[in-house]
């Protein structure tokens, strides 16, 4: 069983399904910042392998594409309704063990046409901001996400 609070998009799954959607997500997440090296036979990725992996990766010419890809299925199941947008209350529900304010402020930093939902593509924009730019350490895509270091 996941823990509490771990992956919530996946409450709506078998247990089973849950752990292989979750599995298949780090272990995808993984693989986006090994850069083609050979993986650990106990697939770890070790602090320092990760930040030279990450500088690698957002490097990139096809970054962003390999992030979209990534989030997508990500997307879709944080997006309850099928809309094809993330609330503002899809994502407070999905987040609700942070802190409410953090969670608002993040999601008011990806809804940048302040229309109040979040597209794929202003997710997608979202994410590789996250990865690409830590100028600012009291971002709120680092608060409820944490600093990248």
């Amino acid at each position: 069983m996941l823990e509490e609070g771990h992956n919530k998009c996946y409450a709506d799954l078998p247990e089973k399904q849950q752990e292989t959607k979750v599995q298949h997500m780090m272990f995808s997440w993984r693989d986006l910042f090994n850069n083609g090296k050979p993986i650990p036979k106990d697939h770890s990725l070790t602090e320092d392998a990760f930040v030279e992996n990450l500088w690698v990766s957002v490097n990139q010419p096809d970054f962003k594409a390999k992030v979209a890809a990534f989030v997508k299925d990500f997307f879709d199941r944080m997006d309850l309704d099928n809309s094809g947008f993330i609330t503002k209350a899809e994502y407070l529900k999905l987040n609700k063990r942070r802190v409410e304010e953090h969670v608002v402020a993040a999601f008011n930093a990806m809804d940048v046409n302040n229309n109040g939902k979040v597209s794929y593509d202003e997710f997608v924009d979202a994410k590789c901001f996250y990865y690409t730019d830590q100028s600012a350490k009291d971002h709120p895509f680092n608060l409820v996400n944490g600093p990248v270091e």
